[in-house]
């Protein structure tokens, strides 16, 4: 399994970035602990 990238702006995003990060997160862990390659969710402002 390759790596996971998810880089999302976030500039004036601020009610959403919460229900984002939940959605996001745990998928990014998943990859992470099946030793794919690992994961990574970034915000840019």
């Amino acid at each position: 399994m390759g790596k996971l990238y998810v880089i999302v702006p976030a500039y004036n995003e601020e009610e959403n970035i919460e229900r984002f990060v939940n959605d996001w997160y745990p998928i990014v862990c998943e990859c992470n602990l099946k030793g794919g390659g690992g994961g990574v969710l970034a915000l840019v402002s």
